[in-house]
């Protein structure tokens, strides 16, 4: 996917307390997710999560440690849950489920679809 890094300075101006995460190895960046707590603050909301390069160095690894930061961005704010947002497919679906601890919410009243876990 091709990042359109003026939309994620946008999405840190409309939602100031937004936690965003690039991972790199040397100057190849790996992966990048932005999230946001939730208006209650009582979860922490994955909206995107982007892996870059099948062939970079811990390719398998950016997912795990994403939601570790998000884990710990989640407990310092006092928040008790972890949303993923609107996974595309099915296949996303089962691959961050495998994660532990995550279930599937259907969508409603205008939020789209997500994955849950509980802290």
């Amino acid at each position: 996917m091709n990042w359109d890094w003026n939309f994620s300075s946008r999405y840190k101006i409309f939602y100031p307390k937004a936690f965003d995460l690039s991972v790199w190895h040397g100057s190849t960046l790996c992966s990048m997710t932005l999230g946001r707590p939730t208006y209650r603050g009582t979860a922490v909301r994955l909206d995107f999560i982007e892996r870059f390069n099948k062939h970079v160095l811990f390719a398998n690894d950016m997912f795990p440690v994403s939601l570790l930061a998000y884990e710990a961005y989640a407990r310092l704010i006092g928040a008790s849950q972890i949303r993923i947002m609107d996974p595309l497919n099915e296949k996303l679906v089962k691959y961050y489920s495998s994660h532990g601890g995550f279930s599937l919410r259907p969508g409603k009243q205008g939020v789209p679809h997500y994955l849950v876990k509980n802290l």
